[in-house]
This record gives structure tokens, C-alpha cells and sequence, in this order.
């Protein structure tokens, strides 16, 4: 029987030699020692992922400096501009000359709501922009009237400091022996004489000496209002809201007054040289007090 399964495990080794060990085992064979399983080689940690270095942050865009429009541009205020000059910031700088307005427009003079013609000034910069009517004129020439109608309208300035501007003016320049400076300046005020945010006449009442009176014309309109100036044959007739100004009640003031309607300039015939100003002029103000102006309208009639 041994032999039988002696003769049966060598046919199975021939045959199937993978069987061979467990033949063996089971013919009393110690069986071959196990080789541990070959493990694959330890690979080094791999790195975490280089991530690309974070840009600054982008910062905004610079704005276009704004898109100032000329006052040109505007139909209605073309035959006023074309016969004047703009003195900016101070007389003697005249930034545009001869009516040479088309495309012209700065932070100071504009055109705002495709209706005003606006002049904006701080003593920062200057103390005046002001449109120069260029022809000049004479009070008592014959029957002629000459005129400057505006539709305007301005805030009070902020600041309490800013006390004085004009904004409408009969000028003249140096003529014979007489020294230059205007005639007539209409002007806010802040207080004065116990009037508080009125429009003022500050009146030259004589050639020489060089003396002015100041008269009130009425409280400070909200919103734009109407003013006229006229001088025909030696007279001065100052119109609000198309009524010769005649009121000589202001509440509380004691100061002088007299009727706008038909004023005695008869001492002004010798000056021939008169001229229109338009626009900014400030008198006393703190210096980073903005004072606007918007004209709706500017006619100036020789």
C-alpha cells in the first residue's frame, strides 16, 4: 500500500509539479519554508503642489477726469459768449479772448444740466471769473439804450467767513484823469446793516473822488430769478423780475435808500469807456468756500 502511494505522489510530481511540496508534506515531508511576500519599495512622500504666488490686489481703475461741458455748446448763450472774454481767476488773466468759447469748459465755467452757464471760484485759486463784455460804451449817448438782462440763481456759500460776491457789474477803464472801477456792482451779502442774505447795488455816486453807497435791492430769491440793468440817456434803471426796483422799506434797516427807477448818472457822461461783467467776483470769502453762480440766461443789448 506504501508503495502504490509512493508510485501515485512521483506521478503527480511528474505531472503536476506545483503539487509536488504538498505531496511530499503529506508523505511526512517537513514543507519548505514561506518566503515573506516581497512588499513594493517605500516611494519618498510626495510633495504638496507649488502653488503659483498670489498677484497684489488690482487696484481700481483711475476715473477720467470729468467731462466738462462748454457753455458754447448751447444755442442761447452763443451771442453773449462771442463778444466777451473770460477773466479767470483774476482781471488781468483773460483765459479766453475775442469770443473764442467754442470748446472751452473747466471746473470754473461750464455748462450744468444742459441749461446753466455756471462759474464756480474759491479764493484757493482766485478770487474772480467773469465774462468781459468787450464793446464800450457811453451813458449818455442819445436815446440809445444799453442793457444786460441775466435769469439766475445761487445758494448762499457755506461758510460763514464768505460774506461778499458780485455777480453783475457796470465796469469802466482808466479814461482821461478818472480812475478805472466799476460803476455799479450788484452783490450778495451776508449781513450788513442788519440785513441778512440780501442782493445789494453798491453804487459809485461820484467821478471823483471814488466814493460808493451801498443800497439793498431785496432778500436773496430761492431759485433763479430775474434781474435787469439799463442805462439810457444819463439814467439807471435796475429791473427784478421785470419790475423797476422803487422800494425803499427794508425792515429793521436804517440805512440809505433810493429808487432803482430812472437814477440821475448824469455825473458819469464823461466816462465813455463803460463795459458789462458778468459772472463771480468774490469780495471776502474763506478760501476753500466754493461760490457758484448758474446764469439760465445772459443778453446784453448796446
Amino acid at each position: 500500500m506504501a508503495k502504490n502511494l509512493e508510485s501515485v505522489a512521483k506521478f503527480f510530481s511528474r505531472e503536476f509539479p506545483s503539487y509536488a511540496p504538498m505531496l511530499e508534506f503529506g508523505n511526512g515531508a517537513a514543507p519548505p519554508p514561506t518566503s515573506p511576500p516581497s512588499l513594493p519599495p517605500t516611494l519618498p512622500p510626495t510633495p504638496p503642489p507649488t502653488l503659483p504666488p498670489t498677484p497684489p490686489p488690482t487696484p481700481p481703475p483711475t476715473p477720467p477726469p470729468p467731462a466738462y461741458v462748454p457753455p458754447f455748446d448751447l444755442a442761447k448763450f452763443q451771442p453773449v459768449l462771442s463778444e466777451c472774454r473770460l477773466q479767470c481767476p483774476a482781471t488781468s488773466n483773460a483765459v479766453v479772448n475775442n469770443g473764442e468759447f467754442d470748446g472751452y469748459a473747466t471746473d470754473n465755467f461750464q455748462l450744468i444740466d444742459n441749461q446753466f452757464m455756471q462759474f464756480d471760484m474759491n479764493m484757493t485759486f482766485g478770487n474772480r471769473c467773469e465774462l468781459r463784455h468787450n464793446p464800450e460804451w457811453a451813458g449818455n449817448d442819445p436815446g440809445v439804450m444799453h442793457s444786460m438782462y441775466a435769469k439766475v440763481q445761487f445758494d448762499a456759500p457755506s461758510d460763514p467767513a464768505t460774506t461778499q460776491f458780485t455777480f453783475l457789474q457796470i465796469h469802466n477803464r482808466d479814461f482821461l484823469t478818472y480812475e478805472a472801477g466799476p460803476l455799479l456792482r450788484i452783490n450778495w451779502r451776508r449781513d450788513t446793516q442788519g440785513l441778512t442774505d440780501y442782493v445789494w447795488a453798491a453804487l459809485r455816486v461820484a467821478l471823483d473822488p471814488k466814493d460808493v453807497d451801498l443800497f439793498p435791492l431785496f432778500p436773496r430769491p430761492t431759485g433763479l430769478f430775474e434781474i435787469e440793468l439799463q442805462v439810457i440817456d444819463s439814467t439807471l434803471t435796475i429791473l427784478y423780475n421785470g419790475v423797476a426796483i422803487t422800494n425803499t422799506n427794508f425792515p429793521g434797516y436804517t440805512g440809505q435808500v433810493t429808487s432803482f427807477a430812472g437814477y440821475d448818472l448824469s455825473y458819469w457822461d464823461p466816462m465813455t469807456t463803460n463795459n458789462f461783467k458778468a459772472g463771480v467776483y468774490i469780495q471776502s470769502a474763506a478760501p476753500n468756500d466754493p461760490v457758484v453762480a448758474q446764469f439760465d440766461q445772459l443778453v446784453i443789448s448796446l
